[in-house]
């Protein structure tokens, strides 16, 4: 099949492919219309009649394609050539429609189909844009983004409408002439919004941009006024929260108004320190001061009962040191925190911690008596120095 297609000749076979296959899948009932072909029933009749072929290389990449569900090459193969196909995919598409290419090229191709609408001259274009279009460049000079922006729809689609109405748009001159410049400059110099100033004289946020990148001054004078603006509105604000309440201090103000007095003592801190000298001072709120003579006194008389306590200890004797003190009393943190404090307490400390000499006489004194209460007659001083723990 392949050399018959070869000596046809290409202008007769290809001028007419695509309606000579839909005249085909007609006469097999596999198209109703040479535009609507049953695609799943094309594909399950081409796998079932080169099935032999199915394990044969190319075929074999071929028919599994045709196992998507859609977009393989025979859903494209039938429509509107948009790109170039392998001839393969023709000669077997041809093979299951035809025994042979004289065959296939027997039948007339099916006429392709016409459109509804006979007649050749078209209605007026009527369109509810258009008309707003007009209305609004009647009504004030601007451009056709700005008139994009107003109507809700895109520049491109505002240019199209235009051409259409065949009216001429007047758009911003390239270059700008001395007095717009001045004009644009003077009004640079007010403390407004660039938006706005944009939008006032139909010009652009680049073009104010440019101008202010060029001149120095004016960008001066701006941040200028600026700050002025800003310093009568932050004052403003600061003294009517000053007259609600007569009774409102700086520390309140602070709370209310955080970023006011913020701004304020960064930029305006002269008038700021003359507004607070007006503000009542805020009163004291304190806490009582602690009475640490009383609290000295009462420390006393607990380590005098925490002394009395080591000494009438009924087992070996215990060191009156200042740890021992600490765990019979009720703070013990002030002896180590606070007791720069309590003068009387460090008297007492110095006159009764007991030294280490004291202590070991004091215990082998004591030892002493055990023995001889126990043993009858007193033991040698060595005995009496390892009983006690002494060296």
């Amino acid at each position: 099949m392949s050399t018959e297609l070869l000596r046809v000749s290409g202008s007769t076979i290809y001028t007419s492919l695509r309606w000579r296959y839909a005249a085909w899948l007609m006469q097999v009932r596999l198209a109703k219309q040479p535009t609507y072909i049953d695609q799943r029933a094309l594909t399950n009749a081409i796998e079932a009649y080169w099935h032999p072929l199915h394990d044969i290389p190319p075929f074999d990449r071929l028919l599994n394609d045709l196992q998507q569900r859609e977009g393989h090459w025979l859903t494209t193969l039938c429509r509107h050539p948009r790109a170039a196909h392998h001839p393969l995919k023709h000669l077997l598409l041809i093979g299951f429609l035809a025994p042979d290419i004289d065959t296939f090229l027997a039948i007339d191709p099916a006429p392709p189909p016409r459109s509804g609408n006979t007649n050749t001259t078209k209605p007026p274009y009527h369109d509810e844009r258009l008309t707003r279009l007009s209305c609004l460049l009647e009504q004030e000079p601007m451009s056709l983004r700005q008139a994009a922006k107003c109507l809700g729809l895109s520049t491109n689609t505002v240019i199209i409408l235009a051409q259409r109405l065949h009216i001429s748009v007047k758009t911003r001159p390239k270059q700008l002439n001395t007095s717009t410049c001045r004009r644009l400059q003077t009004a640079l110099v007010e403390p407004r919004r660039l938006i706005d100033i944009a939008k006032a004289h139909h010009t652009s946020l680049s073009t104010l941009y440019r101008l202010l990148a060029t001149s120095p001054t004016t960008q001066a004078l701006r941040r200028q006024s600026i700050l002025a603006r800003r310093r009568l509105t932050e004052r403003t604000y600061l003294r009517y929260l000053r007259r609600r309440s007569r009774t409102t201090t700086w520390q309140q103000l602070r709370h209310q108004a955080p970023a006011t007095c913020v701004w304020l003592s960064r930029h305006d801190q002269a008038w700021l320190g003359r507004f607070k000298s007006t503000l009542p001072h805020a009163k004291n709120c304190r806490r009582p001061v602690v009475d640490w003579q009383a609290r000295d006194r009462a420390m006393v008389v607990a380590l005098q009962k925490a002394t009395l306590t080591l000494l009438s200890f009924q087992g070996k004797p215990l060191r009156i040191s200042l740890p021992a003190l600490a765990e019979l009393i009720e703070h013990p943190d002030w002896l180590n925190k606070q007791l720069d404090k309590l003068p009387l307490t460090q008297i007492y400390l110095k006159e009764h911690l007991e030294p280490v000499s004291t202590f070991q006489q004091r215990r082998l004194n004591w030892f002493r008596q055990q023995s001889q209460k126990e043993m009858g007659h007193m033991p040698p001083d060595w005995l009496l120095r390892r009983l006690a723990g002494l060296p």
